[in-house]
This record gives C-alpha cells, sequence and structure tokens, in this order.
C-alpha cells in the first residue's frame, strides 16, 4: 500500500516555498538567468542601432550639398496688376451689397436676374424684370437711398416681348462707396442718380 499524503495546514506563500522540488528551483533559475540574458542583448542591440543612427546623420549631412541662398527678384509689373485685381475682386463686400440690394428688393414686384460687381470701378451692375415703369423706377429710387451706394443709375430698359405678362427688363448701375477711403477722409453725402426714360 502507497503512503496517503494528508496535509490539513492552510495553504500559504512560505508553504509552498518550502515543499517546492529542486526542479522547480532550478527552473525559475533558468527563467530569470534566460530574462537578464534578453535584457542585456536588447539594451546592446538599442545602442549599436544608435551609433549606426549617429553614424548614418553625419554622412548625410556630410555628403549634403550646401543650401543655396534665396535671392529675391523684383515682381514684374504685369504679375503685381494681375495680383492686386485679384485681391481686388476677393475684397469685394459682399455682405453688404446683398444687404443693400435686399432692403430695395421688397415684395413680389421686381424679379432680380443678374448681379454683377467691378471692384475696381466700385460699381455694381445688374439686370431686373418689374412689371411696369413705376415698379422699376420705384426700386431705382430703393436702391439710390441705400447708405451703401453713392448713386444708381439706370442704364437700359425694355419691354420683354417673348414673355406673356410683358415685363419691362431693366439694366441698371449702382456706385458703392470705398470704404477704407471714406474712413480716412471722413463723412460721405449720398447722392442718388435715377437716370432714364419710361416706356
Amino acid at each position: 500500500m502507497k503512503p496517503v499524503r494528508i496535509d490539513f495546514a492552510p495553504p500559504t506563500l512560505y508553504r509552498s516555498l518550502a515543499l517546492a522540488r529542486p526542479v522547480t528551483w532550478l527552473a525559475v533559475a533558468a527563467g530569470l538567468a534566460l530574462c537578464i540574458g534578453a535584457a542585456v542583448m536588447a539594451q546592446r542591440s538599442a545602442m549599436q542601432a544608435s551609433h549606426w543612427e549617429a553614424k548614418r546623420q553625419a554622412a548625410i549631412v556630410q555628403h549634403a550639398p550646401s543650401p543655396a541662398r534665396a535671392t529675391t527678384q523684383p515682381i514684374p509689373a504685369g504679375q503685381a496688376t494681375a495680383v492686386n485685381a485679384m485681391v481686388a475682386r476677393l475684397n469685394v463686400p459682399w455682405r453688404d451689397l446683398f444687404r443693400s440690394i435686399e432692403s430695395a428688393t421688397t415684395g413680389e414686384r421686381i424679379a432680380l436676374l443678374e448681379i454683377t460687381p467691378d471692384p475696381a470701378r466700385h460699381t455694381l451692375k445688374g439686370t431686373a424684370e418689374a412689371r411696369n415703369s413705376e415698379d422699376m423706377l420705384a426700386y431705382m429710387t430703393r436702391l439710390a437711398a441705400q447708405p451703401f451706394f453713392t448713386n444708381a443709375t439706370l442704364t437700359s430698359h425694355e419691354i420683354n416681348l417673348q414673355d406673356p405678362n410683358r415685363p419691362l427688363r431693366f439694366q441698371f448701375a449702382a456706385q458703392w462707396r470705398d470704404v477704407l477711403t471714406e474712413a480716412a477722409a471722413g463723412p460721405v453725402t449720398v447722392s442718388a442718380t435715377v437716370a432714364g426714360r419710361q416706356p
């Protein structure tokens, strides 16, 4: 009959270590030795990699061409004019233009068909349709009364015979004030010009 090991003592760390077999201790020692060896090898490998990286960087710097000095060339007059024209087109005061046009275009009596700003001349050209000449002249008066515009001019008008309602199509030009120049010059008086003939 084989001896039976009966152990009623509670399991503790000290008891587990005391009852460990020598093979277990040997396996733990071998594992620690392997971990230490791997750490040493990793450190050596990292040191060698940094050494080779430093050598590579030094070789790159040594063989790199010297940076060329930047030279400034004057911008040709044509190119400067084109750039200034583009900047002027981008700096059109759209918010004030739309606000003034929307304020003048009240009700359903005017149909605004097209607007084209000319930033160099501070002029807005537009095409609209009205039911009759009174609505057209009233619109031009309201447009000229907007504080953003210095004047508004009716440039042409004609009756659209192709449309069964025969609306009055007209073109106008309104000049807006130059905010930057006027801010330096002082207050501005607003004048309105309504030109054209009634059909």
